[in-house]
């Protein structure tokens, strides 16, 4: 597209695979690009992260059929509280016609 790419990511952070990672993140350190990570999912897969992260927190919690003003602030208040100064919140926007709802 004519521009460097800025990070690295991955649908349903397919990276993040215990198989795939230690590529990526080679990748990524030779490229000089962060990763896009869920902190908690590397956690969990006990990966050890080495590469920047692309923000100071990620967060999934903002997903699903109960989402609100009152959880999005949650969220950003949760992110405030452990120190993060940049934040990717995971969502996935739609607009709701008769046809979904159905």
């Amino acid at each position: 597209f004519g521009r460097p790419p800025t990070h690295i990511d991955s649908h349903h952070h397919v990276h993040m695979q215990p198989q795939i990672y230690p590529l990526v993140e080679a990748f990524a350190q030779a490229q000089g690009l962060p990763l896009r990570l869920d902190r908690e999912e590397a956690k969990r897969r006990e990966l050890a992260l080495q590469t920047p992260c692309s923000t100071d927190a990620f967060d999934a919690g903002f997903y699903g059929e109960m989402i609100s003003e009152a959880l999005f602030l949650q969220r950003l208040a949760r992110a405030d509280e452990q120190g993060a100064e940049s934040l990717e919140m995971m969502c996935h926007p739609a607009f709701l016609d008769a046809t979904i709802l159905q």
